[in-house]
């Protein structure tokens, strides 16, 4: 087993290094490219122990090298510490806009992303009346992420968002917390040069 992990590894850094040798000639970072992931993405909430867990999607386009509209949804998977349960979930929805710092095939960005949650409070919680409800607030998103591009339909990225915002029904509850997302997302052109 071991001979086939020391064969193994200089074959997919081998593989890994023909996909970016080959990427360096190619502008991947043009008006009218699509770029798209999925991915599951642990959070902490800010000033509390809870951690939810989303599954997060993403679609963006970018208008010029600098400029690109985002959407994102993040989907309540659960949370690390089910004793702490404080949402029977907390779905949320952004867009926003990227602001992109390139060179090469390495993509730095920051956003600015508006959007809403739905989210119910949790029966575990004993100040509240049995009768409970979806509650539908706004949100604030402020993201940091960095892409890189090594093939015309894939790249490597990392991404986080802090968002701000509150549950108001019965009681304020804070939303707020920091996600991390990272994985491999899809990207493809629609504008041929």
């Amino acid at each position: 087993m071991g001979q086939k992990i020391n064969i193994l590894i200089p074959a997919l850094a081998c593989l890994f290094l023909s996909f970016t040798s080959s990427a360096q000639d190619e502008n991947f970072l043009r008006p009218g490219l699509i770029r798209s992931y999925l991915t599951i993405t642990p959070s902490a909430m800010l000033g509390t122990p809870l951690n939810h867990i989303y599954l997060h999607g993403n679609l963006e386009y970018y208008i010029n090298e600098k400029y690109s509209f985002s959407g994102d949804s993040y989907v309540y998977a659960g949370q690390q510490r089910p004793d702490v349960q404080r949402f029977d979930y907390v779905h949320s929805s952004f867009f926003g806009m990227n602001r992109h710092f390139t060179k090469g095939n390495h993509d730095f960005y920051i956003g600015f992303y508006p959007g809403f949650g739905v989210s119910r409070l949790s029966s575990a919680n004993i100040n509240l009346p049995v009768e409970r409800n979806e509650e539908i607030s706004p949100l604030l998103g402020f993201g940091a992420g960095y892409n890189f591009y090594f093939y015309k339909f894939f790249h490597f990225f990392a991404h986080n968002r802090i968002v701000l915002g509150s549950n108001l029904q019965d009681e304020p509850v804070s939303l707020n917390e920091t996600r991390f997302s990272v994985g491999l997302g899809f990207n493809l052109n629609l504008i041929r040069k």
